[in-house]
């Protein structure tokens, strides 16, 4: 959108110019950027599309061959952890959103009215944008459901491969213990030191990993991380307006 006030009128252009994941991949292809063209096209065209056929193929199928219950899990599981791959395309417009807030304002020199003109450039998220944010949390949702799912069919079967620390252990011949019991049985002095200094380690590497994410957020909150730099005569026309001449 443009906001225009020249000379105390004003002037409301109301999509200027609009922006679709379409258009976007003619542009870069056009401009000669491949890596974004492909990156953008892979994650936030087909692979949305391909994830939710593969699924609802997972969903369907019956197991038979080498689509066995077990490699249908796998499937879902790797498809789960690259769910998030479909966000790509809203960092992408995040910083469309960025680049092209551009302010435009008349300079305060001698003769010149204040605010004699002011132009205002920004980019406006509309009902696609939100909804493509909607459409990927809800299928990384409907892959999280599936992937349960599955994982309980193999449970049922009896097959105790794809067990995993968030679900109940299949019930085996042996006697199961409760978080009591295993703390307090008796162990060789060996396997207590063993085990004491893997948990110390794991609690060393914790420490460490979470003392390093609040380090780089706070440092990467408080200083910029992009700088974009506009030419010819609107960048001009951006600099004769700002104080001290930065954007």
């Amino acid at each position: 959108d443009m906001d225009c006030h020249l000379a105390g009128d004003h002037l409301l252009l109301d999509k200027f110019v609009e922006f679709s994941l379409g258009h976007s991949l003619v542009d870069m292809w056009n401009a000669k950027t491949y890596q974004l063209f492909f990156l953008v096209g892979a994650f936030s065209g087909v692979w949305p599309y391909t994830k939710l056929l593969a699924m609802l193929y997972c969903w369907c199928a019956h197991p038979g061959g080498f689509f066995t219950k077990s490699n249908r899990t796998k499937i879902l599981a790797a498809m789960d952890y690259a769910g998030t791959w479909s966000l790509v395309d809203l960092y992408v417009l995040s910083m469309f959103i960025i680049a092209f807030r551009l302010r435009m304002a008349s300079p305060s020199i001698p003769y010149v009215p204040d605010d004699f003109y002011l132009f205002d450039v920004l980019v406006t998220p509309v009902a696609g944008f939100y909804a493509f944010i909607i459409g990927v949390c809800l299928s990384i949702l409907l892959n999280y459901s599936v992937l349960t799912l599955s994982r309980k069919t193999c449970r049922n079967d009896g097959d105790t491969s794809q067990y995993t620390p968030c679900r109940s252990m299949p019930k085996r011949d042996t006697e199961r213990m409760t978080l009591g019991q295993v703390q307090g049985r008796q162990l060789a002095p060996q396997e207590w030191q063993q085990q004491l200094h893997c948990k110390r380690a794991e609690t060393r590497l914790l420490v460490l990993l979470l003392a390093a994410s609040v380090v780089t957020t706070i440092v990467g909150a408080s200083i910029p991380s992009f700088k974009f730099t506009v030419y010819g005569i609107i960048g001009v026309a951006v600099e004769v307006g700002t104080p001290h001449g930065s954007v």
